[in-house]
């Protein structure tokens, strides 16, 4: 018997050959198990009070237990490949050792950081070259095709990455950007088929958080779609609940499901719906917002904190498990994730809230998101804690700018005031500081001190947060032409506040209107358009941005 081994798959001739086809057997080496991995580090010579510890940063990889062992055997045991650059270096130089150049470089650090890398999103970091590094990706033994994409050994892709980082942390931080923009991008595009695949890579890019290992985790074992579930699902959900929380938790669910069906999100394998999310709606008033002590803990705090406005609810993640270890199971993090990272993106709301039954687990993780824990509830002998966040004056695209900065350095607590927006405006203050500003529209300078700086319709990542305003102002006097009677409350507002018209008066002379009438035209359009803006400022409607993208309060 002769035994060739290479890092490549032998020539089709070998398979195609009659003859040779007789005689030739192919067998890929997979990485080594658990105890595998166990048993080499003690053939090695690795105490064993240290072996699973290292088997598990070696995740299977042979050359990179033996390297290793080797740094166990000096003294050194680290907690993560990152923590060894020694090792990291050598190991990169041995497995990752044919890189063309720069371009190829950067598509091997995308493959690396994505959990799975689609041409689209080589496209995005790699440019007019996608077409020859994809190809060359393809080609090496150390990159492997998925049903979706491309991916790396996860050994492979922690040493490259943690190389990359030691070597270039401006570059790697930069990719890091570009990858996690590109998902978030997908996630509201209305074209966009799997969203969920989109919200599973932001997730994933979670790599210095509390639960940075089951993270990891989910990676290495492939990821389920996490989809809306139909009624059909609503029966396995129910005696999962019922299973780990009581006929009374399940009770509610089943009134939950019913009043908003398109709540629950689910995984779904042969064997079954394996993990759900919840993700319900509330508002003062609602019958579940009284009946179910979660959701009443949750208003009662919100009305503690910074009372809802008019128009205003609550989001809350409000019941999720996995058929496995219930909320113990890794499961539950990639379905609450996804199905959060999408509501957080698509719907309006002014409090988020995540109910969670392990708090001791969870928390942790819910404080590195920034979320501070609001209430704790006794139901039915079931001890449910509340997280909660105002994204009113932190609204989801500060959290995603917050987590692109914590993701890669596992920083945690509340996020920096500097992120902050001011105390939210109530509705008549709010209606008052429009008025304020209308007479300031060709003078923007004077719009600086406006209260509306610290809302919705000055975009906290605009460059220019004081001409945005202006800007939103103006769009939406122009788009009062569309309703009814509103080519007048346009025409009323432009001649008084935009094309210079020195006095009232004079404004009404222009439009030959007796000056009572046009007084109460003012008035109805001014009105009018305060009506508009306050629907942008609670969340429940969009602008037209001046480049044609949309403006949302999110």
């Amino acid at each position: 018997m002769t035994v060739l081994a290479g890092r490549t798959e032998p020539p089709r001739g070998w398979l195609l050959d009659p003859g040779w086809h007789q005689l030739v057997r192919v067998h890929e080496l997979s990485g080594l198990g658990p105890a595998q991995s166990v048993d080499l580090l003690a053939r090695l010579g690795v105490p064993e009070l240290d072996r699973d510890q290292l088997a598990r940063i070696g995740r299977g990889h042979p050359l990179a237990l033996a390297m290793l062992a080797e740094a166990a055997a000096a003294g050194a045991v680290p907690e993560q490949l990152a923590d060894a650059p020694d090792l990291v270096g050598r190991l990169c130089r041995l497995v990752v050792d044919d890189v063309p150049d720069a371009a190829h470089r950067a598509g091997l650090a995308t493959c690396a950081h994505a959990t799975r890398m689609t041409y689209d999103l080589l496209e995005h970091t790699v440019g007019g070259r996608s077409e020859e590094v994809w190809g060359w990706l393809e080609s090496r033994a150390y990159v492997r095709r998925g049903s979706v994409g491309l991916y790396l050994h996860e050994v492979v892709r922690e040493v490259f990455e943690a190389e990359f980082a030691q070597r270039a942390p401006a570059a790697f931080a930069d990719l890091h950007r570009r990858v996690r923009d590109h998902f978030l991008q997908r996630i509201v595009d209305p074209h966009e088929v799997h969203p969920d695949r989109a919200a599973a890579e932001i997730l994933l890019l979670h790599r210095r958080g509390p639960l940075s290992d089951q993270t990891a985790g989910l990676r290495e074992g492939g990821l389920l779609p996490i989809t809306r579930a139909g009624r059909e699902d609503h029966a396995e959900v129910l005696h999962l609940i019922e299973q780990a929380e009581g006929p009374a938790s399940a009770a509610l669910a089943g009134r939950w499901l019913q009043e908003q069906p398109r709540s629950l999100y689910r995984a779904r394998s042969e064997a079954g719906v394996v993990g759900f999310a919840v993700q319900v709606y509330l508002a003062p008033g609602d019958p579940m917002a009284t009946d179910d002590p979660v959701a009443a803990a949750a208003l009662r705090a919100v009305a503690g904190t910074a009372p809802l406005r008019p128009g205003e609810r609550i989001n809350m993640n409000r019941f999720s498990g996995a058929s496995g270890a219930y909320q113990g199971d890794p499961l539950v993090l990639l379905v609450n994730g996804v199905s959060c990272i999408l509501e957080w993106s698509l719907e309006p709301a002014a409090w988020t809230f995540i109910a969670t039954l392990a708090p001791e687990l969870y928390g942790p993780y819910f404080e590195y998101l920034g979320m501070c824990p609001m209430f704790s509830v006794d139901h039915h002998g079931v001890d449910v804690d509340g997280y909660g966040w105002d994204r009113r004056r932190f609204p989801p695209p500060a959290l995603f700018e917050l987590m692109a900065r914590r993701e890669l350095s596992g920083a945690t607590g509340p996020p920096p005031e500097s992120m902050l927006r001011p105390a939210p405006l109530g509705q008549a203050a709010f209606a008052a500081a429009v008025r304020a500003a209308l007479p300031h529209l060709a003078r923007p300078d004077r719009l600086a001190d406006s209260p509306l700086i610290g809302t919705a319709l000055a975009d906290v990542d605009a460059p220019d947060r004081v001409q945005r305003l202006r800007q939103v102002l103006v769009d939406t006097v122009a788009e009062l032409r569309v309703e009814p009677r509103g080519a007048d409350h346009r025409a009323v507002l432009e001649r008084t506040y935009l094309k210079g018209a020195p006095t009232q008066e004079a404004a009404a002379e222009v439009l030959d209107l007796p000056f009572s009438t046009y007084r109460r035209h003012l008035a109805r359009a001014q009105e009018r358009l305060v009506e508009l803006l306050w629907a942008v400022e609670i969340g429940v409607r969009r602008l037209p941005h001046d480049d044609g993208q949309e403006l949302s309060s999110l």
